[in-house]
């Protein structure tokens, strides 16, 4: 069984297909993901990429589970991103510094 990666959004060029090679991909091809979605979503992922609008908050980590290791943010900011509790867990977060 591959680990499982949830995208909130559809990603431009060919990084979806090539996240697919390794991993099992969720893309959120709707408007915006909703947060009872998201919780539903983020489920035993390894990853996370998300947008400004999607708050990765310690629900959300709680949510995916231990085998979170990565939020990444398709944004220049990490205001949507809870650090402490990202820095307790150990986990990777990174951002998009020139979106575009």
């Amino acid at each position: 069984m591959r680990e499982k990666i949830l995208v909130t959004h559809k990603l431009p060029g060919k990084y979806i297909d090539r996240l697919r090679e390794s991993y099992e991909v969720v893309v959120w091809d709707k408007r915006d993901i909703k947060r009872e979605d998201l919780l539903k979503e983020v489920e035993g992922v390894v990853a996370v990429n998300g947008l400004l609008t999607d708050k990765f908050d310690k629900e959300v980590m709680d949510r995916a589970g231990e085998n979170l290791k990565v939020i990444g943010n398709y944004e220049v900011g990490f205001d949507n991103i809870d650090l402490t509790e990202e820095s307790k867990r150990g986990l990777v977060v990174t951002n998009t510094h020139a979106v575009g």
